[in-house]
């Protein structure tokens, strides 16, 4: 394990030998593109809600991709920009599904999922990858994951990760406590190498099979056995709307369910917070609250058939004992039209994008809701004191922009004025813009060179054209 990086005085990022400048022809800002030494015909910056950068700016994790392998949702790597040995190092090993990978800022530590398992590894070339967790397989129940985490996000305490695992019509939402609490073991007293040997995170772990679940009634007598008076979420088909209200309180049925597994699963490995039946994913711990996550009943088709299913209300908050909040009960939409959320570093707003009109956010305490960048933007993501934001935006032409707002003056500054066109949905190729490094830059993914790249701009140029 990597000691915590230690605050070094080094140059501006931007000065490395590993970027080429680039300023946009509209609006003069300049960008510093990372396509110096690269390891990979993809580069791309981390999907908006989670930074790749270190504390201390020595290093950015990047998506790698190599066409025609793999795709969105399985086949990218991982690669690591080191700023002070001017290093560009692509990672095989880390393979990962969806947009799995998190970095620990004070470590340097990518963290991603891979099958059932989480798994970690440092930046530096002797590092080595370490089993972190596992999804339990007694409720996966020999059937391949969709994925375990759609981007992985760390809790308040630091002590466990979100999981929203989609598997076969399956959707699990809940908490894997980091190595230390729970893993070695992944299934708790067995470990995960256990009695059963190195596979024991995906073979029955002794007696009871992993810590009891299926000796406790197993998981479909727990579970799903919880579905046998309805659905796990009440009595409709999905139950979360229950007859077109918001189901803010936890039902009967949920409650059993979850409570029978993690009963069973008591000595401190994955604990369920909430299983569905339709689409819910986009799962981020608050930045406050270990006991609550954002949850997003996101866009999906059936696995057998393709048929588009149901999707009622894009926003939601999860608490630890299964309590489902609507969010926005007086203006249910659907993930077509609102979506692309995030939490406010104060922990008492919600972000989101709302495609119709822009960019807006929700007041926690008082449920007020606020529309702040009335501009038609796909993602958004904003400062840690709610200064300023920044959004890629998909216009009606096919074309993208990258934008950055001032939300004090109402000023708006071009980072990227047009994205040359590109077939994107292969590897997800959308700039991702976010805040970075204590909302000293921007972190983007670009295409402005020819290749796709991940990019970054400073923050204080764009300030001070719209002051």
């Amino acid at each position: 394990m990597n000691p915590a990086i230690a605050p070094a005085a080094m140059p501006a990022i931007e000065q490395s030998d590993l970027f080429t400048r680039w300023r946009d022809p509209v609006s003069g800002v300049e960008s510093f593109i990372l396509n110096k030494r690269r390891a990979a015909p993809l580069q791309l910056s981390f999907y908006f809600v989670n930074s790749g950068f270190s504390d201390d700016g020595r290093f950015l994790w990047m998506y790698c991709a190599f066409p025609p392998g793999g795709d969105a949702y399985y086949g990218r790597q991982l690669a690591v920009a080191d700023f002070k040995r001017q290093t560009v190092r692509h990672f095989p090993e880390t393979q990962f599904m969806d947009a799995s990978p998190c970095v620990d800022a004070a470590t340097g530590e990518a963290y991603w999922t891979t099958g059932l398992e989480v798994w970690k590894r440092g930046p530096r070339p002797g590092d080595s990858a370490e089993l972190v967790g596992a999804f339990p397989a007694a409720l996966a129940r020999n059937r391949r994951p969709l994925r375990i985490a759609t981007h992985l996000s760390r809790s308040a305490d630091g002590r466990a990760f979100a999981i929203d695992a989609q598997i076969g019509a399956e959707w699990f939402v809940g908490e894997l406590p980091l190595a230390g609490n729970g893993v070695n073991g992944v299934n708790g007293a067995n470990g995960v190498n256990g009695a059963g040997g190195a596979n024991a995170t995906n073979a029955a772990n002794g007696a009871g099979d992993v810590d009891g679940v299926n000796g406790a009634g197993g998981v479909n007598g727990g579970v799903n056995g919880a579905n046998s008076a309805g659905s796990v979420n009440g009595a409709g088909a999905n139950g979360a709307n229950g007859a077109g209200a918001a189901n803010a309180a936890t039902t009967a049925n949920t409650a059993t369910a979850f409570n029978a597994f993690n009963t069973a699963n008591a000595s401190g490995a994955f604990r369920l917070w909430r299983h569905f039946d339709i689409c819910h994913n986009h799962a981020q711990f608050s930045p406050v609250d270990p006991g609550l996550m954002l949850i997003a009943q996101d866009g999906w088709n059936d696995l057998l058939t393709g048929t588009e299913g149901v999707t009622r209300d894009r926003l939601w908050l999860l608490r630890r004992d299964g309590t489902l909040t609507q969010l926005v009960p007086d203006d249910p939409l659907p993930s077509s039209l609102r979506g692309h959320e995030w939490w406010g570093a104060d922990g008492g707003h919600v972000w989101y994008v709302d495609y119709r009109r822009g960019t807006a956010k929700i007041n926690l305490r008082t449920g007020r809701h606020e529309l702040v960048w009335p501009n038609g933007h796909t993602h958004s993501h904003c400062d840690r004191a709610g200064r300023w934001l920044v959004g890629d935006a998909n216009p009606d032409d096919g074309s993208w922009r990258v934008a950055f707002y001032n939300i004090s003056t109402g000023r708006e500054a071009g980072i990227v004025s047009r994205l040359p066109p590109l077939d994107r949905r292969p590897y997800h190729v959308h700039p991702h813009p976010r805040f970075c490094l204590r909302d000293r830059y921007i972190c983007y993914t670009t295409n402005v060179l020819g290749t796709v790249d991940a990019a970054i701009t400073p923050v204080e140029q764009l300030v001070a054209l719209t002051s």
